[in-house]
């Protein structure tokens, strides 16, 4: 999918005693991956990076994997936000 010159709001949400992680572009659940570990995240000091793609948490970086654009906003919250909280968020980002 070409989204060049295109804004996306991308939320992805995790409940933590479950290994799923929920992907939601534009406000729609676009996909559902689940990973072996469950728990909450953790993250070394200096570990978590908005952009680059990175192989593993503390691993390398390769210059073809970064991301190729920009980030505007991002929110962090300390619980997984709901369907419908999603779809709120992004009419309210889309309003402004």
């Amino acid at each position: 999918e070409d989204l060049m010159g295109e804004w996306k709001h991308l939320v992805v949400t995790k409940l933590s005693r479950q290994p799923t992680f929920i992907v939601f572009v534009d406000g729609l659940l676009k996909a559902e991956m689940k990973f072996p570990k469950s728990g909450p995240l953790k993250f070394a000091p200096n570990g978590l990076m908005i952009g680059p793609e990175q192989d593993s948490a503390g691993g390398g970086f390769q210059a073809n994997q970064f991301l190729m654009g920009d980030v505007d906003d991002y929110r962090i919250y300390n619980r997984a936000l709901s369907e419908a909280e999603v779809k709120a968020l992004y009419e309210f980002e889309k309003a402004n």
